[in-house]
């Protein structure tokens, strides 16, 4: 797994570019040596492949699925620090109807995780699989998982389950407005809490983007993925779940998404239209110079081409908004 990343801007590398106001000749060599440069800058980004098997909610993680899709351990400490001894790991996989998470949490000492589930439990009873309203929710032993579908930067959801079964959420701190039944179990292996949860999520598609955020709660707050200071719910600095494998996820971009748009937007009889399709292609052009380079079949590759695709995708992006206003106005 590749390390962790610095926390340095990646929308800050363009201003820093201007400042040395290189000639307009050496930009497209820049471009090109982008990927050297991204791997110091901050990433939080899990991908989810497609499940051929939706994974069976028991929390033993005995699936194929979850060997198929991509792995995560780069938590950090509630106070930011890069060293937390107990690991934590997390993958994701989703089909036509669900998005899955599984969950390892390793303990260096499981009789403590051991005890404090009897304790919520001589507290509340054993669980009955059902909502349990947060008065009843013990914080503690378990996770926080904050979902943002379709990455909105303001709607998500905040789920809590335990080592005890129970669990609880909110939809934007508002407990009643979270009704559904999710699938949702845990186990205890060794020195290990695993499990698993299926959260509905119908229509998913390669090149999909959610906002995602993870918190272990064990004796106390003690870790979390993407790092927030104050409060947890600020859906705007969740880190992102991509839908799709590293190609898949490309190919949807870029291969079909970006190309595809830039034919049709390029055989426009609109002049205003094919000329922004003509300069969105140039860009274009970069960044599949890049994925020539960096096939996305490695995590360290798949970073280059998300960073690069992400700071290429405010040009797709107002192609994509010229083209519709002209498709709307009648304008082949």
């Amino acid at each position: 797994m590749s390390a962790e990343p610095s926390r340095r801007s990646v929308s800050g590398l363009s201003e820093r570019l201007r400042l040395y106001a290189l000639p307009l000749v050496l930009l497209p060599f820049l471009f090109l040596l982008l990927p050297s440069i991204l791997h110091s800058e901050s990433l939080k980004v899990i991908c989810a492949s497609r499940a051929d098997r939706p994974p069976i909610i028991d929390g033993l993680l005995d699936d194929d699925c979850w060997s198929k899709t991509e792995s995560r351990s780069d938590f950090v400490s509630i106070t930011g620090a890069k060293s937390v001894p107990r690991v934590t790991v997390i993958r994701a996989v989703y089909d036509d109807q669900n998005l899955y998470f599984s969950f390892e949490l390793h303990w260096e000492d499981i009789q403590i995780l051991k005890k404090g589930i009897q304790s919520i439990i001589d507290k509340h009873g054993p669980s009955k699989n059902e909502i349990v309203p947060i008065s009843a929710f013990t914080n503690r032993y378990g996770l926080e998982l904050f979902v943002d579908p379709r990455a909105s930067q303001s709607n998500y959801y905040q789920i809590l389950f335990n080592a005890a079964d129970q669990y609880t959420g909110n939809y934007r701190n508002m407990w009643d407005k979270f009704t559904a039944v999710h699938d949702f179990k845990s186990r205890v292996n060794g020195d290990l809490w695993t499990a698993e949860y299926a959260y509905p999520a119908k229509g998913l598609k390669a090149g999909d983007e959610w906002g995602l955020n993870i918190v272990r709660n064990d004796e106390s707050y003690y870790a979390m993925w993407r790092h927030i200071s104050g409060a947890f719910a600020q859906p705007k600095l969740f880190g992102r779940l991509v839908i799709g494998s590293y190609e898949d996820w490309w190919k949807a971009v870029f291969e079909k998404g970006t190309v595809q748009r830039i034919k049709e937007a390029g055989g426009s009889s609109d002049a205003t239209l094919s000329a922004l399709a003509r300069s969105t292609d140039e860009k274009a052009q970069s960044l599949a110079e890049i994925a020539r380079r960096n096939s996305p079949n490695s995590r360290e590759n798949f970073e280059t081409l998300y960073h690069g695709y992400h700071e290429f995708k405010k040009n797709i992006d107002r192609l994509e908004v010229a083209y519709k206003v002209r498709k709307q106005m009648g304008t082949p």
